[in-house]
């Protein structure tokens, strides 16, 4: 079994590099890390020709992770005693320059979970076993906070009152600021479970030969599937086949974008035999004491 010591000082002449990996800290002292297969890993890799330690590390965390890393720094080594092999890991530290999308690394195929986490809990998250790679990460926070990270200090008096009790309030419409605020949590939460997003809104209307509005059809769309919420046809036109056009609008726009399925919910008394006509498969009713109220969901492929 390998044994770990954990040095400060620069590799020895002579031994060989196998690994470089960093710690990398974002403005607000949170550390990213990669998830795979459940687990909280740190980013790096082999280097490869001639490539400097930073260097490694730049094009692994833009692999790994598409994050560019900036204001690297040196911190230390893992010496690996794995008889009869002897090694070292680098570890660097590094600032996030900027977080793009989340995508495929070009040499697993695999895309990777991030999550940014809190560095004073990296122990908790990584959890290693070994005394050698706890002592690492005590020295990259260290190191960190003498660098370019300013670590904050614990929360007390009115700061930590209004983090215990934080008011909420109903607002009649959704602003740039809800909506951009929702956006952008959703946006980074499935980056870090390694989900794009892909978030769209759709409105189709139909309008008469003079504009009058006779039928529309709404919803949104993200991760893998279109969601159709609200779709309604003038009382003088049903029966046309303009709401079958409206659906058909719907699919014709996100087929071949990367959604897997369309979904929509109806009730007893409104269409679900008019979706079922159109190809929509019925996944399951839930029932209510009036028949009427019975809901079904409904899916069609892509």
């Amino acid at each position: 079994m390998a044994e770990y010591t954990w040095f400060k000082d620069a590799v020895p002449e002579g031994l060989p590099v196998k690994q470089v990996y960093g710690i990398a800290f974002s403005d607000d002292n949170r550390v990213i890390l990669r998830i795979e297969d459940g687990k909280y890993k740190l980013t790096g890799g082999k280097p490869e020709d001639t490539e400097t330690y930073e260097e490694t590390l730049k094009r692994e965390y833009i692999e790994e992770l598409n994050v560019e890393l900036d204001d690297i720094h040196y911190l230390g080594y893992l010496l690996v005693d794995d008889h009869p092999d002897r090694y070292a890991q680098v570890r660097m530290i590094a600032k996030i320059r900027e977080i793009h999308g989340c995508r495929a690394d070009p040499d697993t195929g695999k895309t990777y979970g991030r999550e940014l986490v809190p560095a004073d809990r990296m122990k908790e998250y990584l959890n290693y076993s070994d005394c050698a790679g706890n002592e690492m990460i005590d020295d990259a926070i260290q190191l960190a906070g003498e660098r370019y990270v300013v670590l904050p200090e614990k929360i007390t008096g009115k700061d930590e009152k209004m983090m215990q009790d934080p008011t909420i309030r109903r607002v009649d419409e959704e602003d740039d600021a809800v909506g951009g605020f929702i956006h952008e949590e959703f946006t980074r939460y499935g980056e870090q479970n390694g989900v794009v997003l892909n978030y769209d809104e759709f409105c189709f209307i139909a309008e008469d030969s003079e504009g009058k509005i006779i039928g529309a059809v709404t919803g949104r769309a993200y991760y893998n599937e279109v969601h159709i919420g609200d779709l309604i046809v003038d009382e003088s036109c049903r029966r046309s086949g303009l709401g079958r056009r409206l659906v058909g609008a719907v699919e014709d726009c996100y087929k071949g974008k990367g959604y897997d399925v369309i979904t929509l919910t109806t009730f007893g008394f409104q269409a679900p035999e008019f979706y079922q006509k159109l190809g929509y498969k019925l996944e399951f009713v839930r029932t209510n004491k009036d028949p009427k109220l019975n809901k079904y969901f409904l899916k069609k492929e892509l």
